[in-house]
């Protein structure tokens, strides 16, 4: 008899593309073994694209039913097949019941709603290490004792290149022009819906540019798509309704670009290849983030977010309306744009590689790192004292609230900076903040927000790693990240000589490409803009930056700087600094259109 496995499926369809992720672990663990699925009716086409797959059950009960003699009937009618294991995804009793009638000799599962004596592989969920949903799925295929988090491979579905062909000539389309997909649906609710005017602005946008626009999503998105449609002058092309759910993953791998709320469609355009820009409204990407490098993750990180609510508690869905067209527009960056699906798009700058995301619990913390640099992150990786003892100091920096020391790790230099209070709360505590998760902790937030940045092509130091150590109710935190060869802080810099004008004019017009990229830096002053040895200009320290819709924000961060360069030129009578030289950053500022 041929080893067999059992997993029992998702019922979303977001859920059941991540569940994919579980299914390449295990094809990749036990390559001998079939690996069937139990899953709803409406997933099997979605599965035939799952080449792991070998065989697939479908529960015939809607989401919810119980109807236990039935139950009992499917799993009895499985018992030949003689499954060595089943894993149960979804943590509800009834969905272990087919598999404990089946007799699946091991039945591995989270702990819930009392499913002891139906599962007796029972493991603790530890949702502190296992933060994001498809970690979570792809655990249960391994060894209870193997190191969380495990790595979770991108899923990737199978394309049909004969149903694309028959697609475009049923629907009328073709690819002579790149295409955007829009997918303004979640079925889960408006809570988690980017508002139609907004999606109607990229669509006329874009069409602008010659780009063709295709709204997909099911039949309860047609209203949805055809408000689109007017929005954007008739420029889009309304697909809602008018596909299968196999033809949108088909029709995806199309696309150059996706522009989608959190939804099961988002989760299908990351698994064919689209660069995916994905709003978060009420969820959070910390926990069901789409599955690949090829992504623009837009979230407002408010203080109400995430509340996991289907309509907004609250009534003003600022999570989602305060996330402008601009910002969209800005990640996609149409000019710049490769049409060719398969190929990374440039948008704010010049070609960069995307920096991956990992993050393991070590010692009293934890750390977020780009997984392309070999390193083993330990608490001592974030302690002078480990690289003075290593000879790997090469300077120091007194700027700002706290040293910035450089270190030499290889071929490359890094900052690594302690985070450390300022104002009022320093006199209480000089380094500690209080703990509400580890996804909100500065290093964390800022670690994200400087990859953001780093991929849009703006000048900023690439993000290497970030750590959070727990004490109690509170913690501490550092981040490292490239050190800028030869870079000086403005404020030093205008010690030794004056500026010229197009320099100041350069000044002008990098700030500008931030805030044109949605980013509020909360601490603008002249320590924080850096000139390198070319004197170009870069920004550091966004331990408090987020990104926002355009607003008054952008002239507060403007008159902040200018008032921080009054204060030093006060304090530091040799500062080279005139009104002349603040006019010409302003003009930098405003010759780029709005």
């Amino acid at each position: 008899m041929p080893d067999r496995l059992l997993v029992v499926g998702p019922a979303w369809v977001g859920d059941m593309v991540m569940c994919q992720s579980l299914l390449m672990t295990l094809a990749a663990r036990h390559p001998d073994t079939m690996i069937d699925v139990l899953a709803p009716a409406w997933s099997s086409p979605l599965l035939r694209r799952m080449p792991q797959v070998h065989d697939i059950i479908e529960m015939p009960l809607g989401h919810g039913e119980l109807r236990l003699r039935l139950r009992r009937r499917l799993g009895r009618s499985l018992i030949d097949r003689g499954y060595r294991q089943a894993i149960v995804l979804p943590r509800s009793l009834k969905s272990a019941l087919v598999p404990f009638f089946a007799r699946a000799t091991q039945r591995t599962g989270y702990r819930g709603e009392m499913r002891y004596g139906l599962l007796n592989d029972m493991r603790p969920l530890d949702k502190t290490q296992l933060t994001k949903t498809a970690q979570r799925y792809v655990a249960l295929g391994l060894a209870a004792d193997a190191a969380q988090p495990p790595p979770v491979p991108e899923p990737r579905l199978v394309v049909d290149a004969a149903n694309q062909q028959r697609q475009l000539e049923a629907l009328g389309l073709d690819t002579d022009t790149p295409v955007v997909a829009l997918m303004p649906g979640a079925e889960y609710g408006p809570a988690k819906c980017w508002p139609l005017p907004h999606y109607g602005q990229v669509a006329a946008a874009l069409a602008a540019e010659g780009h063709q626009v295709w709204i997909l999503g099911s039949r309860q998105e047609v209203a949805a798509g055809d408000s689109i449609v007017w929005e954007s002058g008739g420029v889009a092309k309304n697909l809602c309704g008018r596909t299968r759910l196999v033809d949108a993953v088909d029709l995806l791998a199309l696309a150059s670009v996706a522009v989608t709320n959190d939804s099961g469609l988002m989760h299908v355009a990351a698994a064919v290849g689209c660069h995916v820009i994905a709003i978060y409204g009420s969820s959070t990407p910390d926990y069901t983030p789409p599955l690949t490098g090829r992504k623009t993750v837009l979230y407002r990180q408010l203080e109400c977010s995430p509340c996991f609510e289907r309509t907004c508690p609250l009534g003003h869905l600022r999570c989602l309306r305060e996330i402008g067209p601009e910002l969209v527009l800005d990640a996609i960056a149409v000019r710049d744009m490769d049409p060719r699906p398969g190929t990374e798009s440039v948008r704010c700058g010049p070609r960069r590689r995307a920096v991956g995301e990992a993050s393991r619990v070590v010692e009293h913390g934890a750390v977020i790192y780009d997984p392309a640099l070999d390193c083993e992150w330990t608490q001592s990786s974030f302690e002078p004292a480990h690289w003075l003892a290593e000879g790997a100091v090469v300077d120091q920096s007194e700027a700002g609230r706290g040293a910035v020391l450089f270190v030499r790790a290889g071929d490359h230099e890094w900052a690594l900076r302690h985070y450390r209070r300022g104002g009022l709360a320093a006199r209480v505590s000089s380094d500690r903040y209080v703990w509400t998760g580890r996804e909100r902790t500065r290093g964390f937030r800022e670690w994200r927000l400087l990859r953001h940045l780093y991929e849009l092509g703006l000048p900023v130091p690439a993000p290497v790693a970030a750590a959070c150590w727990r004490r109690g109710p509170f913690y501490t935190a550092d981040l490292i990240t490239r050190r800028i060869p030869g870079a000086l802080a403005l404020s030093t810099r205008l010690m030794s000589a004056p500026l010229d004008e197009q320099c100041w004019r350069a000044l002008g017009t990098c700030i500008r490409r931030f805030h044109d990229a949605g980013l509020c830096h909360a601490d603008l002053n002249a320590g924080n803009l850096l000139l390198d040895q070319a004197e170009r200009p870069w920004l550091v320290d966004f331990d408090r930056g987020r990104i926002r819709s355009a607003g008054p924000w952008r002239q507060r961060n403007l008159d902040r700087l200018c008032r921080s360069l009054h204060k030093i030129a006060v304090a530091r009578p040799g500062l080279h600094f005139a009104t002349a030289d603040w006019n010409a950053l302003i003009g930098g500022y405003d010759q780029i259109p709005a």
